[in-house]
Formats: C-alpha cells, structure tokens, sequence
C-alpha cells in the first residue's frame, strides 16, 4: 500500500485542504475510506518525452497510453525554392500496450538543407515510431519532404509526412503521404501503412510561381497545406500551420511547414529542435545561402502508475539510455540518482608505438536527493569519444589524441548534477623539444577522468577534471612507458601505453622491456541503484606494441581492452567501451606491416542517466 504523501506524524492535529483535520497518523480502515472515497493518491500519471532513440518498458499495471510522435521535418531547397515539409504527426489515446513488453522508440532526425550557390532541393526529414508488444504493432509517422530546388528549375517538392514546396518555376509542391488503413489501426509495418482510429499526418506543400516574383511554395503543415509562392505579397509560400498539443506539460506547436524562398525572404531559418517543424527556403541568385535545416522530431507518452500495484522498486525506475525530458508527474519529492558521462577513446598509434586507453566519463551516485512535483528535469546523456578512423596512418610517426567523450546531466528547477566527458587517451609523438624530458608532450587528455599518458618518455595521465564532491568519482590517467624519443627501447622491446582513468581508481602505469605491459584501466564504481549492484566508468587499458601478451585490461564498468602488435601473433585494435556504462576506449596496438586499423583505439561507451523514486 502507497504511504500518505505528506502527512505528519504528530499528537496535535493538522489540517489538510484535501483530507481534512486529522493527526497525520492513519489506520488501515482510515486508509481504506479514503480510497474508497479517492482522496488517497494511488495514481499518478508518468510523462516520458523521447528526443533521440531509446527503448521503454512498459510498467506493471499500464495497459495504455496517450502519445504524441512528430518525425523530422523536410529541409528547406535553395534559389527561390520550396520550404521544408514538416515532420508527420500522429497523436492520440488509448494505445493498447502490454505490461513486462519492451518497445523500442525511434526518433527522425531533420532533413538536410539544400546546399548553396545555385540551387538543389532540400532532404527529407526522418520517420518516428513507436514499436514492440506481443504481437508486434507499429504506429509511426514519415519525415517531411523536402523542399523543391534545383538549377534547372520546375522541382517538385519532395512527398513525405507533410510535402515540401515548389521550386519558383510554377512547381507543385510534394503530396503528403496518405495512411493506408490496417486492422484495429496497427501493423508490423514501416511508419505511413496504418491508420486505424489514429489521426494521420500532414498535409502538401504549396506550389511555386515565377509571376510577379520569383518565390518557392512553402511546405505543408500538419493541418494546413502550404501557401503558393507570392503569396503574400510576392513573398514565399507561408508554410503550412501545425498542430498544438499539451502532452510535454506545456503547450506547444508541432509540424509548422518551412516558408517558401524569395527576394522579399532570402534567408531559410531552420527548423525548432523536437518540434518537427520544415525548414526555410532561400531566395533567388547563383549565390544563394543555404536553406534552413529541419528541425529534428520527439516521441511523447503518457500512462497512468497505479503505486498500489507496483510489484517492485524497478518499477520506480527511469532508465534514461539516451537524452530527454522527465516531467515529475509522479508526485515524488525525492530520488536516488546515478549519472555516467560518455568515456573517452583510445589513442590510435603508429608502427611501434602502443595506443593509450581512454578515460572513464564522471561518474555522480547520491541518495536523497530532493525534487519538485510538477516541475520538469531536462537528461542529457553522453555519447562516448569517437575512433580516428579516418586518421592516416603514416603521420610523422605520430598517433592522435583521442576525441573525449560527451557529458551526462540531470537539471532543472534548482538542480544540476554533471558528470563530465572522459579524456582521450595521449598522442605518442616524438619529443618536439618544447617540454624537453618532462612527459607532457604526450599527456593524457583531461575529462571525468582521464586519459592515459603516451608511451614515449613516460608521459603523464590526463588529469580528472571533475569537480570535487561527495557524490562525484572520477580520476587520473596513468602515465606511459619510460621509453625513449622512439617506440622501442634500445634493446628493441616493445613499450606500452597508459591506461585510462576509472571512477574507482587511477589508470595503471605502463612499462618497457624487460617487463613489458600496458597499463591496466582504473576500476569503475558500483552502484546498487538498480537492485543489483552494476559497475560503470571503468577506464580504458593501454596497448602495447609487441604482441606476446601484456596488453592493458579495461576497467570493470565497461573499460576497453588494450590492442597489440602483430608478428608473431595477429595483431588487434583497442576494443570499445561498454555502451551505457561510460567506459573508456582501449588504446591501439602497433600494426607495424599489419592491417592499419589494428592500429586504432576504442571508441568511449556511451554514458546512462538512471533515476530512483524514493519518496
């Protein structure tokens, strides 16, 4: 049974605007009255808004929800073109879902503009859906066509979810793509197939007109069609208006079409982030800017939580895989939290030099911590750093430091908890002479924690940079081998790189023949918010150029492996970091005559975000 949500436990009595004088301590028949009477919350509606792609479980109790999907909008044509088509919208209620099922949630990003100088359509925006259960069932919108453009002149806007306007020369504009109806109004099929009892999409785009002005049509809304081309006077085509809705807790406006390019208009704005909305044409001229991009598409839902019939805590979590919004619906007043940044890569190397490991992203855990009913919380989660892939190999004997991973927060109304990015592991460059002897030419990117110093001249490990704080883990990178200004001793050994910092500890020092190894990568911290305690920010291991062993072990909680060389063994690349644990890339291992992409290191995992309610 759900405990009274602030009441006070005390001999004088208290007055409650809902319950009435009472002493804030309740019997069981006290409690059952209520109830039956619904002055007692049990049920509270959960809002969850999806701005990137994530999966979602449906809670214990929840056999339907409201939802809003709004796909990417079109982008915005070049030289008197047609404006964006918005995002196809889809909302409504009772969308039947099943208890236990996952559904895997995509998001359309928005189309490219038309490039500039003397014309080229715009791209199309990309579909979002919802899509899981047991049958599978699929309810989805299409992105928005682009808009119309191109040197020649007469290109039609591009269909879509709503349809992009026409280029100047009297082209029509794009058609909205119909729905076509299916049983019960779902199918396991792609977005744009199904209709049902479920509002459908958009509208088209206007169409262009070379009379009396040059101007493109803008782009079809969701409840109304894009205006022609000079109208209104001799302007581009207005867009087409889009739909309001409440669902996030404010309300907005959703799949606005792009306006239509002319001399009156030069200049295509982009479309709003999460809104769907098309982008803006551009004006007339060879030397045309750019048209406005789409703006990017968001999925919402809302259901009822039934406390009384929560069967576990981990139904009072919200695992957050990717950014978003929590919207604090619930009524809770406080939470335990866990946020993990992405982790940084591993450095690539080149020839006889061993990669170092990527730093482990901040890590924040704390338990108590005080919320606000109503009030919104905007999730960032972090992506990890990215492998140089398309770094040449034969670079001045050189490897690259490796890209930091991205940082994760939970923040609003007064709260702001920040894990930061993961250092990229260190170049292993030759000494250039500027910091002659001291290790710093080569050291460890600084992040979370940080990166693993470089395996020439014992090069130091990034510093953490995270802010100190009870709830906040992060550390140092460990420092290179003790090599020389080249990548092998002169006994002709193999050295090893640096592995990268863990929230747990700091990364392991390499070191050079005659006992050759990598450093390890710093152990992550474990955290028990989940039920089951689960280690994450564990950092990435050092690589190693020889390849008889000693590379450096990632860090438990997701750290990558360290690489190695390739005569007489076959030679491997860092591994990654564990996705959603903050992990950082393993750095590289010599490729020497081998495959170049031994060579490179791991990319950084992506971070997570998880809340507890708690009170």
């Amino acid at each position: 049974m759900a405990s009274f949500k602030g009441g006070l436990i005390r001999s004088t009595p208290i007055t409650n605007s809902r319950l009435g004088q009472n002493s804030g301590i309740f019997g069981m028949s006290r409690v059952a009255q209520l109830i039956g009477s619904v002055e007692w919350p049990t049920n509270f509606f959960e809002v969850k808004t999806f701005n990137s792609a994530q999966t979602w479980t449906c809670p214990t109790g929840v056999s339907s929800i409201e939802y809003l999907i709004v796909a990417g909008g079109g982008g915005g044509a070049t030289n008197a073109a047609g404006g964006g088509g918005a995002g196809g919208l889809r909302m409504g209620t009772g969308y039947p879902v099943t208890a236990g099922q996952v559904y895997t949630i995509s998001v359309g990003a928005g189309g490219t503009s038309g490039p500039s100088g003397a014309g080229g359509s715009g791209g199309d925006g990309g579909g979002s859906s919802i899509e899981g259960g047991s049958p599978v069932v699929h309810t989805g919108a299409n992105g928005g066509g682009g808009g119309g453009g191109s040197p020649g002149g007469g290109t039609v806007g591009r269909v879509g979810g709503s349809g992009g306007g026409g280029q100047s020369s009297s082209a029509a504009g794009g058609a909205a793509i119909a729905l076509t109806p299916s049983p019960g109004g779902h199918s396991p099929a792609p977005p744009g197939t199904e209709s049902g009892p479920y509002p459908v999409q958009g509208t088209a785009g206007g169409t262009g007109n070379a009379s009396p002005a040059v101007a493109g049509g803008g782009g079809g809304g969701a409840t109304s069609a894009g205006s022609a081309g000079n109208a209104p006077a001799n302007g581009g085509g207005t867009g087409g208006a889009g739909q309001t809705n409440s669902l996030s807790g404010t309300t907005l406006s959703y799949s606005a079409g792009g306006r239509g390019g002319s001399a009156i208009n030069p200049i295509g704005s982009n479309g709003t982030t999460n809104l769907g909305n098309g982008g803006g044409g551009t004006g007339p001229g060879p030397a045309s800017a750019a048209g406005g991009g789409g703006g990017s598409g968001t999925v919402i839902i809302k259901y009822n939580i039934d406390i009384s019939v929560a069967s576990t805590d981990s139904e009072k979590l919200l695992t957050f895989k990717g950014s978003g919004v929590w919207q604090n619906n619930t009524g809770a007043k406080e939470i335990s939290y866990l946020v993990v940044a992405g982790g940084g890569a591993g450095s690539r190397t080149d020839n006889d030099i061993g990669g170092s490991g990527g730093g482990a992203g901040g890590l924040l855990t704390g338990t108590g911590l005080a919320v606000i009913p109503g009030a919104n919380y905007n999730i960032l989660v972090g992506a990890g750093g990215a492998r140089m892939d398309n770094i040449p190999v034969a670079i001045s004997s050189a490897a690259v430091q490796a890209q930091v991973g991205s940082d994760s927060s939970i923040i609003g109304s007064g709260l702001s908890k920040i894990g930061l990015g993961g250092g990229g592991g260190g170049q292993n460059t030759v000494d250039s002479g500027e910091f002659p002897g001291l290790g710093m030419e080569n050291m460890g990117l600084p992040g979370g924690s940080g990166g693993g110093g470089g395996s020439i001249r014992s090069s130091f490990g990034g510093l953490s940079i995270q802010p100190s704080a009870p709830d906040a883990f992060g550390n140092n990178g460990g420092a290179g081998s003790p090599g020389e200004n080249i990548g092998i001793d002169a006994a002709g050994q193999g050295i090893g790189g640096g592995g990268g910092g863990g929230a747990g500890a700091i990364g392991g020092t390499g070191s050079k023949w005659p006992s050759v190894g990598a450093g390890a990568g710093g152990v992550g911290k474990a955290s028990p918010i989940t039920g089951t305690p689960v280690s994450y920010a564990g950092g990435g291991g050092g690589g190693i150029n020889n390849s008889s062993g000693g590379q450096g072990p990632g860090g438990t909680g997701g750290g990558g492996t360290g690489g190695r060389g390739n005569a007489p063994n076959p030679a491997i690349g860092g591994t990654a970091g564990t996705v959603n644990t903050g992990g950082g890339g393993g750095g590289g291992g010599s490729h020497g005559s081998g495959a170049p992409e031994n060579s490179q290191g791991g990319a950084g995992g992506s971070g997570i975000v998880i809340i507890k309610i708690t009170g």
